[in-house]
């Protein structure tokens, strides 16, 4: 199997296509039956247009110099691929065959289009899929939807309907609204839902979706709750240590003036919003205390030397 196998590797404009029409040339005017046994597959429909074109156009050529022998464009085609099938050791057919082969494959094509299997990936999926819809038990007029974001709306919708007729969705939405508002969070779910949905579907979660797989709801209802107690956890602390920050400021008669950028924005009013609470919204710091944690710039031009 290792020798039927070629790997054509070359830049933009080299001869790809021209190689490769070659090659698929070479087996049907040997065997014009063996258009129905090929195919041939690209990554684009302009691409699989233009493979399609360039093939028939070639079989045009060649077929053509029955009644034309001056066919340039032909008979540089004729020649190139008689000549690879002799270096190859194929038995080879008069040219007046090869040119009557180029016809009747010509004929075929025309007559049998969906015979010449030039197509996008994509496309030839959903062929094999169409063509076993009842064994994967879909129905036989189904659609494929190309915009994602169209589909996932539409999922989020079902979703969202069978608030109140499914028990289970139901808790989850019930669930994922009220956590939504303990973090005074929009509690108009749909756009969040597809926003998650989007991330399923790229290709990078696909090994984390794995192993979620077998893991039920309640395991995910458990998780969330160990998730949320971790959170309110690591809250406490920052807001303990923005506490003590404060009281050591105050015990010491510092004023927020002092600091680098004075009462607003300084590392005394990060400190003061996180002892306030205000940690989702406030935890990372701002311009002047982002300087003073990272650049070590505490002081202001107006702070008094005694502080």
């Amino acid at each position: 199997m290792a020798a039927n196998f070629h790997v054509y590797m070359s830049s933009a404009g080299s001869g790809k296509t021209y190689t490769l029409v070659k090659e698929y040339l070479k087996i049907v005017l040997l065997d014009p039956g063996a258009v129905r046994h090929i195919l041939a597959i690209t990554f684009t429909n302009a691409a699989a247009a233009e493979m399609k074109g360039r093939i028939i156009e070639a079989l045009g050529n060649i077929s053509d110099l029955k009644i034309n022998n001056g066919n340039r464009k032909g008979i540089a085609l004729l020649n190139d691929i008689v000549s690879d099938l002799k270096n190859k050791g194929n038995s080879i057919p008069s040219e007046d065959t090869v040119i009557e082969n180029s016809r009747l494959v010509l004929k075929r094509i025309l007559h049998d289009y969906s015979d010449f299997a030039v197509s996008t990936i994509d496309s030839f999926v959903h062929r094999v899929i169409r063509t076993f819809a009842f064994d994967l038990r879909l129905p036989v007029n189904f659609e494929v939807e190309l915009d994602a974001d169209n589909l996932l709306g539409q999922a989020v919708d079902l979703i969202i309907d069978k608030a109140g007729k499914d028990r289970e969705i139901t808790r989850l939405l019930v669930s994922y609204i009220l956590n939504q508002a303990d973090d005074e969070q929009d509690i108009r779910i749909g756009e969040k839902i597809a926003k998650m949905a989007h991330r399923l579907t790229d290709e990078d979660s696909i090994m984390y979706i794995e192993r979620l797989k077998d893991t039920s709801i309640e395991d995910f209802y458990d998780i969330a709750g160990k998730l949320t107690a971790s959170v309110r956890s690591f809250e406490g602390e920052i807001k303990k240590e923005a506490v003590a920050a404060l009281d050591l400021i105050n015990r010491e008669g510092i004023p927020g003036s002092a600091f680098y950028g004075g009462n607003r924005g300084s590392i005394y009013s990060y400190f003061k919003n996180l002892a306030d609470g205000k940690i989702r919204e406030k935890l990372t710091p701002g311009k002047f205390a982002g300087e003073t944690i990272w650049g070590n710039k505490w002081f202001s031009g107006k702070c008094d030397p005694h502080h």
